[in-house]
């Protein structure tokens, strides 16, 4: 091998960080990625590892029957086609763990393959090979869940060579690993397939109530797994003690005890089979980051410490990062290159990173005129502006539109592109009047909201008298309201903070057509006039002292 040309010494360390399994990969994401790998020579190995992950399924059942659960060879060959024929457009893009865990492997180290060629590409004396040449700099990694699997083939790759051995076998323990998730998923019969759900709460108090939590992203933010069957249980307990949760996207279980037993088998087989071997950590070209405290572990097979963390044990992922920053990033030339769809970074600790943080993602082979910007943090943000202590964020959130009671069925109905267009239910609205005559062939259409006439009186402490006289748009965004605040977590704070502003708009109304055909009373002005909708809302939250600002008819919508 020639001898690698010496590359100057960096003042600060690289951390480069690979994140988790993808949540937002679609249609586009995997045209993407089929376009990078069967445009570049140097990744054709990859495409060759894909088209032979079918021929293994075979001797992996034979090894752990479980996988029985699932269609592997088929769910391999349709991954294996989409990459040769281009032909996605009929493809289902819930796509299993056993295909979404490669493609994330794939994504991140296609990443690094341009980051690399990039931020070696201005240097003096080109290296034959740029993996060699990179080893020599002050670089580390850190894998985050699925990325665990990506850190361990740029730390145990010395060369290109050993790069596209360690990859290769990085990506048939990616497909093992999403086919056990996916099988363990689709066995458990009696409580059905796992849901997860990102949780966060205001006080640690709150945190040590909490179970079944598979990774600790921030200082309060978890993610939880549970089963279709407990999962409306566990969100009730959730909303008891003051923790707000939503669901994501995840399916399976990660970071789940369910997979010790199967474990020891896994291992047994990689052991037996060179092409699912990764190197033993002892062996290693450059640092990893393998203990969320940062100390050293025991000299063992990368493929052993990863099946461990990503399968069976709790992600700190927040500990982790945590160590990363305080023992490698203090130095201002330190910096962070995340590689995935996401930054990774837990979000309480982006700030503190500014402009040092890079995401692989944003380097554009299109646009070479952002090159040396983006893989020089301090010149790529130079004229973005940091956060700001007035910036707005969105912390409770409601909805209540035509078939959609919050904001899960909202997301839901977009997603399937349902139109909420339906023909006039008789009991919502009579055709018959004096003014018309009912025509049975002529069909009237629109669009409604659901349980128009269960507003709860007795909750807002109001009385029926009042609530009659009330507009049905004041009532809905006294529902809407309280449902964004107490989403918010606001009312479990251990003290309400009562400085709080009401700002709003609404649109016209005709309520007040319909109370005039009746004596009026104290409430029909107060019921009806825009005026009253802010100091309404505000008493949702009990503040005082802050401003409220009524709708102004002529600007509201």
């Amino acid at each position: 091998m020639a001898a690698t040309p010496p590359m100057a010494p960096d003042l600060g360390t690289t951390v480069l960080l690979f994140g988790p399994q993808a949540l937002s990969f679609n249609q586009e994401s995997l045209k993407a990625l089929r376009n990078a790998l069967t445009e570049s020579e140097d990744c054709q190995w990859m495409l060759e590892t894909i088209s032979e992950l079918p021929s293994r399924w075979g001797a992996l059942v034979a090894e752990l029957p479980k996988l029985q659960e699932i269609p592997g060879e088929k769910l391999l060959k349709d991954l294996d086609c989409w990459f040769k024929t281009g032909n996605i457009e009929q493809a289902s893009f819930q796509i299993p763990n056993i295909l979404l865990t490669p493609l994330v492997v794939l994504t991140q180290l296609t990443q690094f393959s341009r980051y690399l060629s990039l931020s070696l590409s201005n240097a003096s004396n080109q290296a034959q090979d740029l993996h060699a040449a990179f080893a020599q700099r002050n670089v580390e990694t850190v894998g985050f869940c699925t990325g665990l699997l990506s850190a361990s083939v740029i730390s145990s790759s010395a060369d290109q060579a050993a790069f596209r051995h360690n990859g290769a076998v990085a990506l048939r323990l990616a497909m093992l690993i999403g086919a056990l998730v996916d099988a363990q998923d689709a066995s458990d019969r009696l409580h059905g397939r796992s849901r997860s759900f990102a949780a966060a709460w205001a006080s640690p108090a709150m945190a040590a109530e909490l179970a079944y939590i598979s990774v600790l992203y921030d200082e309060k933010r978890a993610t939880l797994t549970t089963s279709e069957g407990t999962a409306p249980l566990l969100i009730q307990q959730l909303k008891q003690i003051g923790v707000t949760a939503s669901e994501v996207g995840l399916r399976g279980r990660f970071h789940c005890q369910c997979h010790h037993d199967d474990l020891e088998a896994i291992m047994k087989f990689c052991d037996s089979d060179a092409s699912f071997q990764l190197p033993d950590t002892s062996r290693l070209a450059l640092p990893i980051h393998l203990s969320p405290t940062g100390e050293t572990i025991a000299a063992a097979g990368l493929h052993h410490v990863v099946f461990r963390m990503i399968l069976a044990e709790q992600s700190k992922w927040y500990q982790t990062f945590t160590s990363v920053q305080a023992s490698r990033l203090e130095p201002k030339d330190s910096v962070v290159v995340s590689f995935g769809p996401d930054r990774g970074v837990p979000p309480s600790l982006m700030r503190k990173l500014g402009p040092r943080l890079v995401h692989a993602a944003d380097l554009d082979q299109a646009a070479p005129q952002l090159h040396d910007s983006a893989l020089d943090p301090a010149a790529a943000f130079i004229h973005q502006r940091d956060g700001a202590d007035n910036d707005i964020a969105i912390v409770g959130m409601s909805c209540q539109v035509a078939g959609a009671s919050d904001l899960e069925e909202f997301w839901k109905i977009n997603c399937e592109g349902r139109s909420q267009h339906i023909e006039v239910p008789a009991e919502r609205f009579g055709l018959e009047t004096q003014w018309r005559e009912v025509d049975p062939k002529r069909k009237w259409y629109g669009n409604f909201i659901k349980d128009h006439d269960t507003f709860d009186h007795k909750f807002f402490k109001k009385s029926p008298r009042e609530i009659v006289s009330t507009d049905p748009q004041q009532r809905l965004m006294l529902q809407c309201a309280y449902q964004a605040v107490e989403q918010s977590g606001y009312y479990h704070q251990p003290s309400l903070d009562k400085k709080i502003g009401c700002y709003l708009g609404a649109c016209a109304a005709d309520y007040e057509q319909n109370v005039a055909g009746y004596a009026a009373n104290a409430f029909t002005a107060t019921g009806n006039l825009k005026s009253f909708i802010a100091g309404k809302i505000r008493s949702v939250a009990r503040p005082t002292g802050l401003p409220t600002l009524p709708p102004l008819p002529s600007v509201s919508s």
